[in-house]
Formats: C-alpha cells, structure tokens, sequence
C-alpha cells in the first residue's frame, strides 16, 4: 500500500538511515498481577508469536546499554529461560527485538516493559506489544491474524488490549519518533501511537477503541458489559477469549484517514463510546503541545459507519 509505505520515517545518524517510525499492525496488551506469574505467561506469548511469524523474522535486540545486537539463538533461549524462572528479586523486565538489523524500527517486533503498580506509579501496567507488517491481513488471511491475536490473549490474560493499525517505533531515535507520531495521529484516527509510557497509568483503563480491543471480566463489567454492549454499539462483535471479551469493530482493520473522511472506521466510534467508563486520563504523549484530550475524544462526535467496511 503505497499511501502507507510513505508514512515510514527514517533519520540517519553517523551517516546512515535508520528507519524510526514504520506503519504496520500491532498487538498491545496491558498486563496486571506479580512479575513472576506475568513473565511466565509472556514467554508462552512469546512462542506464540514465533510459530506464527518465524524465528528468522526478529534479526535484532536491544542491549542493556542501549545498543542494538544481533539476535542469537543463544540469546533467545535465555531471555525466555529468564521470563520462565524470573528471580523473586527482580521488580521489572525488559525486552526489545526488531526484525531490522541495528536501531531501526522493522516489519516485526516485540517490546516486553513488565512492571507493577509502586510507590512513584500507582496505577502502572505491564506492556507487551506484538508487531507485524502493514500487509499482514494480506500475508496470513484474516482468520489466522485475528486467531493469533486471540492466542496471545489467552496466554497473557491481559486486563486490556487492543489490535490494529499503528505507528511503531523503537527506543532509538525517539524524539524523532514523538514528533513524526503525534504529526500523523491527528490526521489517523484509527492508529495506536505504541505510546509505551501510557502503561504508567492503564491500571483500570483502556487507551483507545480499535479495531480489535481485549478487556477482562472486571473491565467489560465498568463498561456496563453485554446491555450497555447491546445499548450503545450494537453492530460491534462480540467473543471471548480465556480471560475475558473480544471486541471488533470492523471486518478490516481501519486507517481512519480524515483526508478520506474516515470511512473506513465502522464501528469504532460506538465502542469508543462503549469504553469510554475505562478511558484512560493521559496527561501527555511526550510532547506537551500535543492535544491529547482532543485526540483522547476523537471519536466521539463521530457516527458509526457499517461493520463490512
């Protein structure tokens, strides 16, 4: 898709080109409970993610320091004999790999930040963050992309989740990052902006309404469960996976292109509606010029367009 392809942004540094932002479907879930019994679940994710896509599509992870390495076997097998037998000691884990060699944002991906509600972030989250291409639908079909979705679901058991289009980015480049974002989010309005440090305040929240969202009994309950489902976006399926709801607004996974008049958003704007007891009440997106509330609220002067979009 061309009109998505020139949306990628690279910088370069030390003269070369990295890409820092890519368009492309993305998987974020938002994780509750101890480390030591959400590790676990990540790393069986993890596989998941791997069977699906191939071990061969991540090349890349970032070092403690920062910098970008090439992805061994070895260095696998350790980081998921890590996330399997997480010591009682530790109080987060972090993971990045890319499937682009370097610092570059690539087709696949996968970001671990584990984490529990403390002192300084009382309301903080786990983040898990699943990332394919922006042709995925057309690579594996609709059925196995939304059934991989479920999958990783059922092993995270999130409180929340959500799947679609978004903005990827890395941990390199990332004020080039935050601005190329937050230029595009206005005009894309079914993007998630893989915004990592909203996880600082999902506890009891939802970012925003995609095209597939995932929420826990205790979360589909505050949002008024299958009556207020039914009431106030009636055309949104509704599944399960072992933890809790499915929610998908559209048969396709929207753009939300103002400059097309967003005709592709289907339902979007009632589930927004629907989620919006859990909006969460970000405060910034790492700029404060940013509208946040604004993009937050995007939805909801709009009317629901056909679920076959």
């Amino acid at each position: 898709m061309n009109s998505l392809t020139s949306l990628v942004t690279t910088v370069k540094f030390s003269g070369k080109p990295f890409v820092c932002v890519r368009p492309g479907i993305v998987a974020s879930f938002y994780l509750t409970g101890p480390l030591q019994v959400a590790c676990p679940r990540i790393a069986a994710a993890l596989d998941v993610y791997l069977s699906f896509v191939g071990k061969v599509s991540l090349k890349s992870y970032v070092a403690d320091n920062g910098d970008s390495k090439p992805l061994t076997d070895k260095r696998l097998a350790r980081d998921m004999s890590l996330m399997r037998k997480l010591p009682g000691s530790a109080d987060e884990f972090n993971l990045e790999y890319s499937s682009e060699a370097g610092a570059g944002v690539g087709a696949f991906g996968v970001t671990v930040a584990a984490r529990e509600p403390d002192q300084d972030f009382p309301k903080q989250t786990g983040l898990v963050r699943f990332e394919f291409p922006d042709t995925a639908l057309a690579d594996y079909g609709e059925p196995d992309l939304v059934g991989v979705f479920i999958a990783l679901a059922n092993q995270l058991k999130p409180q929340s989740g959500n799947a679609g289009f978004g903005f990827k980015r890395g941990s390199g480049f990332e004020d080039e990052a935050i601005e190329t974002v937050n230029r595009l989010l206005p005009r894309y309005l079914a993007f998630d902006p893989c915004y990592n440090d909203a996880a600082d305040d999902m506890l009891g929240h939802t970012l925003t309404a995609h095209w597939i969202n995932f929420l826990d009994q205790d979360m589909f309950a505050t949002c008024g469960a299958l009556p207020a489902l039914q009431k106030t976006a009636p055309q949104v399926l509704a599944g399960s996976f072992e933890h809790g709801v499915v929610l998908r607004s559209s048969r396709v996974p929207p753009l939300g292109d103002k400059n097309l008049k967003a005709a592709d958003l289907g339902s979007i704007p009632d589930l927004a509606r629907f989620l919006s007891p859990t909006r969460i009440p970000l405060s910034g997106m790492g700029d404060d010029e940013f509208a946040v509330e604004s993009w937050l609220e995007r939805f909801d002067g709009l009317r629901a367009l056909p679920w076959e979009n």
